[in-house]
Order: C-alpha cells, then sequence, then structure tokens
C-alpha cells in the first residue's frame, strides 16, 4: 500500500501460478489474484480480478481449505462466481461490521454478469459472516458463526 495523504491509500496485487515440477506457467498469466485499490475513510474500491468476498466471509474462513492446510476439498460451499474483470466496494468497519459488494462484469463475453456481496463481523470471541453469489440464476446463501474459547 502505498500512503497517498489525506488519509488515501493506493495498492495492488498480482500473482502468478507455475508447475514447481516444471516451472511451467500454469493458467494465465496474471490469472490468479491481480487487482488495484483504493482506500480512505470512504472504504476500499477494488477492480481486477480477486476471490469472492462471501467465500472469504463463509466457507474459507475456517481454514478447511488448502489455503493454510495442505489438500483439501471445499465439499459445503459451491462456488460460482467468476474472479475475473470485477468491481468491488468494501465499506469501512462500523464498530466491527464491514460489507462487501461486487459484479463481474460480462461485456462480450458471452457470460452470465456474477454478483456477490459479504458482511462480516468481530467483537472480541464473536464473529460472524454471510455471503450471497448470484452468477445466471444459480444462487448460493452461506452464514458461518464462530465463537472463540480461550
Amino acid at each position: 500500500m502505498e500512503d497517498l495523504g489525506g488519509g488515501m491509500k493506493a495498492g495492488f496485487q498480482i500473482e502468478h501460478g507455475f508447475d514447481v515440477s516444471t516451472g511451467a506457467q500454469a493458467g494465465d498469466f496474471w490469472g490468479r489474484q491481480s487487482e488495484v485499490n483504493l482506500s480512505g475513510g470512504f472504504g476500499t474500491v477494488r477492480l481486477g480480478n480477486f476471490v469472492s468476498e462471501a467465500y472469504f466471509a463463509t466457507a474459507d474462513y475456517i481454514s478447511m481449505h488448502n489455503h493454510d492446510t495442505g489438500t483439501s476439498a471445499d465439499a459445503l460451499y459451491a462456488y460460482l462466481g467468476r474472479d475475473t474483470n470485477k468491481i468491488a466496494y468494501r465499506t469501512p468497519s462500523f464498530g466491527g461490521l464491514t460489507v462487501e459488494a461486487a459484479v463481474s462484469l460480462a461485456e462480450n463475453s458471452g457470460l452470465e454478469r456474477t454478483i456477490d456481496g459479504a458482511a462480516n463481523y468481530a467483537s472480541g470471541p464473536v464473529q460472524l459472516g454471510a455471503g450471497y453469489q448470484k452468477d445466471g440464476d444459480a444462487k448460493q446463501f452461506a452464514v458461518r458463526a464462530l465463537y472463540e474459547i480461550g
């Protein structure tokens, strides 16, 4: 993140995948997370390719996936969204509550426009999340609730 002054920050993230056994490119070049963002007191605006916040608010949050535990399956979450060509807005935190909404633009791809949204709340040991995705006629709603002991 680059501090632009006046509480505004600009940032970017680009990721590329490759086959570790051969070094060959895996998927599209910069085909993983690639975004630019601008944040400040108003919240955060994101443009690019990034995973649905509905996914992070519910399924991935509890670390049952390969992001930090090795190979695993996500049998409880049907990931509907497209992660490409997205525009998203995330609110600043209001007493522990943040909300994000995103749309994947269809443009001339022949694909449906994908929308997703998420709400997250954290206060002390209580953490709640809800996510919604819609891609064409397919829709999904998921929730999570955690209470950390200790």
